[in-house]
C-alpha cells in the first residue's frame, strides 16, 4: 500500500461562548509513549490501562495515543501493540511519534499501512479533535510543517464560531524547557481566532502542564515508565476536567478549563529604526510581567526574555539595537505573564540583524524543506513536504520558482542532476528523473519502500537507497535497473561514488563498498552491531584512497572511534580517533586535500589530519547542531546549525569570518556551495541564498 503523507500587530481573539452549549459531556483518556518491543512490562503497563478504561463507568467515549506507539516503527511491534489493545471497548485514534520514524525502514508510511493518514479530525458531542503527524521522517524533532498548518486550520473552519476544539500530536508546542519542534511558533498564530482549549502531547514520558494564549498544553506521562499512566478528560457542558492518573492509583485533578475564555491580547509593532512599542490588553487579567525577547522559539527559557516598563497603561516602548544581532533574518516578540503563569505571546516580527556586505535572496515555498539543494550555476533544486520538487533560479539578487514537479509522497533527500534531468527520490516508493529545464518527468521506477535518502547521479547512473533495504542502480537515461545491492536494513545518507566503486553506510551498521558496474560487494565493514550507533546519517567521504565515516558511541564505549578511516580498496581500518567529549555522528565529513573538516552536536567545528587522524583547530560555532555538515570551498569551511545559523571559518585556523541567520525553523539539510552562493533550505519553508 502506498499512501501520500504530506505532508504585524497581533490581538488574540476567540469565539464566543454561546457555541459551548452544543457540548454533550464526555470522557476520554490520553496515553503517550508505549514504546512496545519486546519489554514485557510495556505490554503488562499498557493492558492494565486498558482494563481500567473498560471499567470506567461512564467509559471514556475514546483514546488519544500521542505517539511512539513503538520502539523502532518495526511491522512485528505495531502488531505486538495491536494485540495489546484489542481489548479496549472504545475507539482508539493514533498519531506517530519519533520512534515511528527515527530509525524506521518505512517511518510514517508503515504508521499510515495500519492507521490510516497520520493526520485525523473528528467532532464529537459538540467538540472538535484535530490530531496531526509531528513526527520528522527520519529524524529526532518534530515540526509544523506549513502544509499541516494549513491543513489544521481547514479543520477548524468547518464548525460553527466558537466550537471548543483539542489538538494533539507527539513533540510538545511551545514547550517551556526545550526546543521539541518547528514550526509551532506560526500555529499558535494561525490557532487564534478560534476557540482551541486544549493541545495533548507526549514525548518528554512526564506529566506536566503549561499555558499559552489561553490554551492548556499537557504532556502525559510514558506509559512504558514506571508502572505506567495516562491523562483523564472529562468534558462538561461548561468546562473540561483534567485528571493524571497512575496505573492502579486514585486519579489527581490537574485543571478545570473553561470552554470558553477572554485573552489578553498582545501587540508588537516597529515605529521606526531601532525602536519599537508593545500594547497589552489585560481585559481583566493581572499581568505579572511584560518581557521581549529575539529569537525566543529558538531559546524559550526564562533567562532570555528582557523585562519592560510601562511607558503607560497597557503602552512600551524599547529599543533594539540590530548591530547587537548577527547578520540576517532574526524574530522579535513580546510576552505577557499572567499571575496564574499563563503567557501570552504576541506575532513574531521579523527583524534584520547587524550590517553585514554580504547579501541574501530569500523565497517562502510554503512546505517544509528537510533535505539539501542541488545546485547547477544559480539554479536550486530542493524537494518539499508537499510532494513537490522545485527548480529556483537566482536572478537579479532575487529567487524565482522556475517550475515544480509533484509526487505522491515527501520528496526529503538531496536530489542530483547531470546535463540533461534532474534525479531524486519520494517517500511514494519512486525514484524520478524530469528534465532540469522544464520539470516534465522523463521516467520513473518504483521500489518497495520510502525513498528516504539522498541521490547520486555519477557515471551515467543513479544511485539511490530505499526504506525496502536495497541500494539500487539505475540507467541515467532509461531509469532500469542496473543492479540492487541488498543491505540488512535502509539507507539515509547519500552514496559516494570513486574509481569505480560505490561506498555507503546503512542503518544495519556496516559500511560497503559496491563494484558500481557489477552491484557486486567488494568488502562490508561492522562499524556497529546496534543501528543507534550506525554509521547512516553522515555520507562517507572517499579522498587519498581513503573512507571517513562518523559513528556515535555508546557511553561505555571510552575508547570507541568516533571517526574511522578505512582503506578503500579493502576496507581494512586505517586509522581511528575518539572525541572527548561531543560527537560527530550525523555530520558528514569534508577536506580540502590535506585535513578532514567535521562538526559536533554541539556545533563545535574541528580537524582531523586526512593521513593519520591527528586533530588540528576546533572553534565552536554559535549554535548546537544536528544533520549540519561542513562544506569546504575556496579556502574557507562553511556549515550550518541547527537553529537556521551559517557560519564561514578559515579553513587554516578556525576563525569565523562570517555568519547569516537564515530565520527561525529548524534545518536538517546542510549548506550548498555554487558560484560562491551559499544555499540553505529551512523546515520553515524558506530557502536562503547567501552571496559576497
Amino acid at each position: 500500500m502506498k499512501t501520500l503523507i504530506t505532508l504585524m500587530a497581533l490581538t488574540l481573539t476567540t469565539a464566543s461562548a454561546s457555541s459551548a452549549a452544543g457540548v454533550t459531556p464526555f470522557t476520554f483518556a490520553h496515553m503517550s509513549d508505549t514504546h512496545i518491543a519486546d519489554t514485557p512490562s510495556h505490554d503488562a503497563n499498557l493492558k492494565r490501562a486498558v482494563d481500567e478504561w473498560n471499567a470506567m463507568d461512564p467509559r471514556p467515549a475514546f483514546v488519544i495515543h500521542t505517539g511512539d506507539i513503538t520502539e523502532m516503527g518495526q511491522e512485528e511491534q505495531f502488531a505486538r501493540y495491536e494485540q495489546d489493545i484489542a481489548a479496549a471497548k472504545m475507539p482508539v485514534h493514533n498519531t506517530p511519534g519519533n520512534h515511528e520514524t527515527r530509525w524506521a525502514d518505512k517511518s510514517i508510511n508503515r504508521f499510515a499501512e495500519h492507521y490510516g493518514s497520520p493526520n485525523i479530525s473528528f467532532l464529537h458531542n459538540g467538540v472538535r479533535f484535530i490530531g496531526f503527524n509531528a513526527a520528522i521522517w527520519l529524524e529526532h524533532h518534530g515540526a509544523v510543517s506549513g502544509d499541516t498548518r494549513r491543513w489544521i486550520v481547514e479543520q477548524l473552519k468547518k464548525d460553527p464560531k466558537g466550537t471548543p476544539a483539542v489538538l494533539f500530536c507527539h513533540q510538545s508546542p511551545m514547550y517551556p524547557d526545550n526546543v521539541y519542534i518547528t514550526g509551532d511558533v506560526e500555529l499558535w498564530d494561525a490557532i487564534a481566532p478560534y476557540n482551541v482549549r486544549a493541545f495533548l502531547n507526549g514525548h518528554g514520558h512526564i506529566f506536566k502542564s503549561w499555558t499559552v494564549n489561553g490554551v492548556f498544553c499537557h504532556m502525559t506521562k510514558g506509559m512504558m515508565n514506571d508502572g505506567g499512566g495516562y491523562t483523564l478528560y472529562e468534558v462538561g457542558t461548561d468546562a473540561i476536567r483534567v485528571y493524571d492518573k497512575l496505573n492502579g492509583e486514585e486519579k489527581t485533578l490537574v485543571a478545570t478549563l473553561p470552554l470558553h475564555d477572554t485573552p489578553v491580547g498582545v501587540r508588537v509593532s516597529k515605529v521606526k529604526a531601532g525602536a519599537y512599542q508593545a500594547a497589552v490588553s489585560a481585559n481583566g487579567r493581572k499581568i505579572a510581567r511584560v518581557e521581549w525577547a529575539v529569537d525566543y522559539h529558538q531559546n524559550p527559557d526564562d533567562k532570555f526574555w528582557k523585562p519592560l516598563d510601562a511607558t503607560g497603561p497597557g503602552r512600551f516602548s524599547f529599543p533594539l539595537d540590530s548591530a547587537e544581532l548577527s547578520p540576517g533574518r532574526h524574530t522579535l516578540a513580546v510576552r505577557a505573564v499572567d499571575a496564574d503563569g499563563g503567557v501570552w505571546i504576541s506575532k513574531c516580527l521579523p527583524v534584520d540583524g547587524a550590517a553585514s556586505s554580504l547579501k541574501a535572496a530569500r523565497m517562502d515555498l510554503g512546505t517544509a524543506l528537510q533535505g539539501p539543494a542541488a545546485v547547477d550555476g544559480s539554479v536550486a533544486y530542493v524537494g518539499g513536504w508537499d510532494g513537490k520538487l522545485y527548480a529556483v533560479a537566482l536572478k537579479g539578487g532575487a529567487l524565482k520558482k522556475q517550475w515544480a514537479f509533484a509526487t505522491g509522497g515527501a520528496v526529503i533527500g538531496r536530489p542530483d542532476f547531470d546535463e540533461r534531468a534532474v534525479y531524486f527520490g519520494s517517500t511514494d516508493e519512486s525514484v524520478y528523473a524530469v528534465d532540469k529545464r522544464t520539470g516534465k518527468q522523463i521516467w520513473k521506477f518504483a521500489t518497495h519502500g520510502p525513498v528516504q535518502g539522498h541521490t547520486l547521479a555519477a557515471g551515467g547512473s543513479v544511485y539511490v537507497g530505499s526504506g525496502d533495504h536495497s541500494l539500487y542502480a539505475l540507467d541515467a537515461g532509461t531509469g532500469k535497473q542496473r543492479w540492487a545491492f541488498p543491505m540488512g536494513l535502509h539507507m539515509q545518507s547519500r552514496p559516494v561514488f570513486a574509481d569505480g566503486f560505490v561506498y555507503a553506510g546503512s542503518w544495519d551498521g556496516k559500511v560497503y563498498a559496491i563494484d558500481a558496474a557489477t552491484g557486486e560487494g567488494k568488502w562490508a565493514y561492522s562499524v556497529s552491531k546496534s543501528l543507534f550507533f550506525a554509521s547512516a546519517v553522515a555520507t562517507p567521504l572517499v579522498a587519498d584512497g581513503k573512507v571517513i565515516v562518523t559513528r556515535s558511541c555508546a557511553p561505555t564505549e571510552t575508547d570507541g572511534a568516533h571517526v574511522l578511516c578505512l582503506n578503500a580498496q579493502t576496507g581494512e581500518k586505517v586509522w581511528a580517533y575518539h572525541l572527548p567529549s561531543g560527537s560527530p555522528a550525523y555530520s558528514s565529513p569534508t577536506t580540502d586535500g590535506k585535513s578532514v573538516f567535521l562538526c559536533t552536536l554541539g556545533g563545535k567545528l574541528f580537524t582531523l589530519g586526512l593521513a593519520d587522524g591527528k586533530p588540528g583547530w576546533e572553534s565552536q560555532m554559535s549554535e548546537i547542531a544536528y544533520d549540519c555538515s561542513p562544506v569546504y570551498t575556496d579556502g574557507k569551511v562553511i556549515c550550518n546549525t541547527l537553529l537556521g545559523s551559517l557560519e564561514a571559518h578559515d579553513a587554516a585556523t578556525g576563525a569565523k569570518l562570517w555568519s547569516w541567520k537564515t530565520g527561525g525553523g529548524l534545518t536538517f539539510a546542510w549548506p550548498t556551495v555554487s558560484n560562491g552562493v551559499t544555499w540553505l533550505p529551512s523546515f520553515d519553508g524558506s530557502l536562503t541564498a547567501v552571496r559576497p
